[in-house]
Formats: C-alpha cells, structure tokens, sequence
C-alpha cells in the first residue's frame, strides 16, 4: 500500500462495512494508524485522506460512519472541515484530534463533535471507540 502524502489518500473498503474516515495533514499519523488499525478492525472498512478538501470529496463517494478530524491542517482547516462535514452528513459520528486547542474552538466544536481528544491518541483508545460506536445499533 501506498505511503500517504500529500497528494494522496488511501483506503481500506468494502460497501457492506461500517466506514470509518481518519483526516490528519500528517502522513506518519495516518499511516500509524493504518498500520495499526485497519489491520486489525477487519469487519471496518477504513479511509485515510491527508486534507478536508479530499475528505468531503471521499465522503460524497461514500458516507463515513465515523469519523476523526485533525483540527490543524493547511488550506482547510478542521474546524471550517467539520462544519461543512456536519451539514452534509449529520448522521456520521464526528471526533476531532489536537495537539492545542483555544477555549473559543472548544465552544464552537460542541455541536460539531462528539469529543475532542489531545494528541497524541493511543490507537487502543480508538479501538475501543470505534467499536463502542460502532456496536450501537442506532448509529450505524
């Protein structure tokens, strides 16, 4: 599989899985998590995109289940990504990752996601997430 990079994102699908979309600037991040996740979540399918701009183009492909959001990325950034997300797919579970966060985003993400967790975020913890939402049979 490809490495991901800036002019790419890569995926781990099939239609009748629950889909889970990772959006991080960073390729090592995603790849770590690729690494570490999608090979191990067999029953998920996973898309990885390194922009919100490839993300929304992604989604409109296919709606994820859940999804996790970098809030520090160039051109958009996660939170003008999380709020055009939002209106377009409401149903989708949204997270948001950050390594710093203002007070003023904190109040502006409570309606755009679910939690915001710090970086960096141990791939056990989003395990357990991702299986805990996706085990909810409203959700999905």
């Amino acid at each position: 599989m490809a490495r991901p990079n800036s002019q790419t994102f890569f995926s781990v699908e099939s239609p009748a899985k629950p889909l889970v979309m990772f959006v991080d600037d960073d390729p090592m991040i995603l790849a770590s998590v690729n690494r570490q996740l999608a090979r191990k979540l067999t029953s998920i399918d996973f898309v990885f995109c390194d922009s919100g701009v490839k993300a929304l183009a992604e989604a409109a492909k296919r709606t994820p289940d859940i999804l996790f959001s970098d809030l520090r990325m160039p051109v958009m950034d996660g939170l003008a990504f999380l709020t055009e997300f939002s209106k377009r797919y409401p149903k989708a579970t949204r997270f948001a990752i950050t390594g710093q966060l203002a007070a003023s985003e904190l109040v502006e993400l409570e309606t755009l996601v679910e939690q915001v967790f710090s970086k960096p975020i141990d791939c056990v913890q989003l395990q357990e997430i991702i299986v805990s939402v996706i085990s909810r049979p409203d959700e999905i």
